[in-house]
């Protein structure tokens, strides 16, 4: 099994609070050793549009195709995506969008599908942020089951991120939904989860070990970020973190583990560490780099030492 590695835009590019051009951005991530980079919907359609100072019309799908790297969307199924518009409606319309149904969710979120084709980009699989975390077992199988035909009706494979707020973002729930629909497919991103439940990978919690390893054989993606009890987002690098990392990187091998028992060939993961608010606020953006530097490196080296990788052919 090969180990390909994603690079998050995410505070990376300049109109979204990095220090890079998008040019840079991409040069960085091949040299690196990245397969492809990871942004939402808008943010590729944004630089892509040429409404960006420095950056030509097309220059997101021409320049990804230059570097020879492919992209993994991100779509919200909290609102529509367009040029020039937020996700993220004001407040007054944002919970309205919340309150409403699995159908209308899965209309918003094929929409933004729809967009990122138009794009034109290799695309491997999308990721979705889904729903709402006030939906109980039910209206989170029928929004999943809905979003599964809008991707397929794309070209799409779709993956659910594990996310605070999000359908996805009670490991016991989403276990339920899990256990409804076979072909439900997540991203791992367990910080999320040690957050919104306030119990440390750490621990060993019985309740959490239980739901992890139900869900380990629906993981196909790994978004790379430790965290603990209070704060989605430790600096990995630190000696006080090291307990955390050493607990997150047990679950990723459960998910490898699970991914060889299904004869995959390729596991796919994101480092994932962001900008504020997720970083502290004097936490300059070239410390938010290094982590993920950092981070991947890491990953690959767990992986190596873990001895999924394939032996090399003499």
């Amino acid at each position: 099994m090969r180990l390909d590695a994603y690079k998050s835009l995410w505070g990376v590019v300049s109109c979204d609070g990095g220090r890079h051009s998008l040019a840079e951005a991409l040069s960085a991530a091949k040299a690196a050793g990245y397969v492809g980079v990871e942004c939402s919907v808008r943010l590729a359609l944004l630089l892509d549009s040429g409404d960006v100072p420095g950056h030509k019309q097309g220059g997101f799908s021409a320049g990804l195709r230059d570097h020879g790297l492919s992209w993994v969307p991100i779509a919200f199924s909290s609102g529509p995506v367009w040029r020039g518009w937020s996700p993220f409606p004001p407040d007054a319309a944002y919970k309205a969008v919340w309150s409403d149904s699995p159908a209308r969710h899965a209309a918003a979120l094929r929409e933004q599908l729809k967009v990122a084709v138009s794009l034109c980009c290799h695309t491997p699989f999308a990721v979705a942020h889904s729903g709402h975390d006030s939906w109980q077992v039910a209206p989170s199988v029928e929004f999943c089951g809905l979003a599964l035909e809008a991707a397929q009706a794309e070209g799409f494979s779709l993956l659910h991120e594990t996310h605070r707020g999000r359908l996805t973002a009670n490991p016991w729930t989403l276990a339920a939904v899990a256990a409804q629909l076979p072909s439900l497919r997540i991203v791992a991103d367990y910080s999320h989860f040690t957050a919104a439940c306030e119990v440390a990978m750490s621990e060993n919690d019985e309740a959490l070990e239980f739901a992890l390893g139900a869900l380990a054989g629906h993981v196909d993606h790994i978004h790379a970020r430790v965290g603990d009890e209070r704060r989605p987002q430790l600096d990995p690098r630190c000696s006080f973190s090291a307990v955390e990392v050493a607990a997150f990187e047990n679950a990723w091998r459960r998910i490898w583990q699970s991914q060889r028992q299904r004869g995959c060939t390729v596991s796919t993961f994101t480092p994932e560490y962001g900008p504020q608010p997720y970083s502290p606020p004097d936490c300059p953006v070239e410390e938010v780099e290094d982590m993920n530097a950092w981070q991947c490196q890491r990953l690959r080296q767990c992986f190596e030492e873990s001895n999924f990788k394939d032996p090399e052919v003499v």
